[in-house]
């Protein structure tokens, strides 16, 4: 009897080791399909300059030895209502930017930045701007000199009839 029960203690103790877990399912990979066409690139986050259009004025006033130079930047965005005005003053000295004028130096002078914001209207041939801070700023009308036969703008006048070229928009810096 002794051999009998030592064999259901072997027995038992042998069948009593608990479950087995099952292994955890792995999800295969999707399979790698290849395309021979290349996508497209993404789209870019600057503003092209054909959506925005940018006419400056230059003007340069004689100040005792210094020249003292303006710079009117009318912005507008013909797809909405927003325009802005940059105007950009400084001086320089005419002696001293002929001397540089050949050399591998440059002429650094400090420079005034004044931004108007505002919207604009054009009706009968008279672009508008309108600043959003009336109070400070005066309203700006502008005669738009078109090409003959089409509606492409070439050149700006305003009300002291200084023409406004077609010029370069500026770009935002980023500073490291």
């Amino acid at each position: 009897m002794k051999n009998f029960l030592l064999a259901i203690a072997i027995l038992s103790t042998s069948l009593a080791h608990g479950q087995k877990k099952k292994p955890a399912k792995v999800i295969p990979p999707p399979p790698i399909v290849r395309t021979e066409k290349e996508p497209p690139p993404p789209p870019s986050l600057a503003i092209e300059d054909s959506s925005k259009k940018c006419f400056v004025h230059v003007s340069e006033v004689p100040k005792d030895s210094m020249v003292a130079v303006t710079e009117n930047l009318l912005e507008y965005f013909p797809s909405g209502s927003n325009a802005r005005m940059v105007i950009t003053t400084y001086q320089y000295d005419p002696k001293l930017k002929k001397q540089l004028n050949g050399s591998d130096e440059m002429l650094a002078q400090s420079q005034q930045l004044q931004f108007i914001e505002g919207k604009y209207t054009i009706e009968k041939g008279i672009l508008t701007m309108i600043p959003y801070k009336k109070d400070k700023f005066d309203t700006r009308r502008f005669k738009l000199v078109n090409k003959p036969k089409t509606q492409t703008v070439i050149n700006l006048k305003d009300e002291q009839n200084h023409l406004y070229k077609k010029g370069n928009c500026i770009e935002p810096m980023i500073s490291l």
